[in-house]
């Protein structure tokens, strides 16, 4: 995880200005049409909704990071399972097994 104010915010419980620095920084990248920041941003808005435990966002924002990141061919999402891949794992299931716990089954 890249150390950014979003990431320091959230750590520090600051979920809203987290959310908000995370979007910032996104704004910034789409200007310079930078896909890496863009991917990383999208990265970092996913750990904050997984904070948030809102899981099915925290999916969204990791698998458009992955896909980003598959598409601009980042090395090291080809040889070996991303970290990425393994959060949207996590958030995916996470989601569902609320989902149970909810509905009663």
């Amino acid at each position: 995880m890249t150390l950014t104010l979003g990431n320091i915010l959230a750590h520090q419980g600051e979920r809203e200005a987290a959310q908000k620095a995370c979007e910032a920084a996104m704004k910034r990248h789409q200007l310079v049409h930078s896909d890496m920041g863009r991917a990383n941003a999208l990265s970092n808005i996913g750990n904050v909704r997984f904070r948030e435990q809102k899981f099915d966002d925290a999916h969204k924002a990791y698998t458009a990071a992955l896909e980003i990141y598959r598409q601009i061919e980042v090395p090291w999402v080809r040889r070996a399972p991303s970290a990425i891949s393994a959060m949207c794992c996590s958030a995916r299931a996470t989601t569902m097994q609320l989902s149970i716990c909810m509905s009663g089954a």
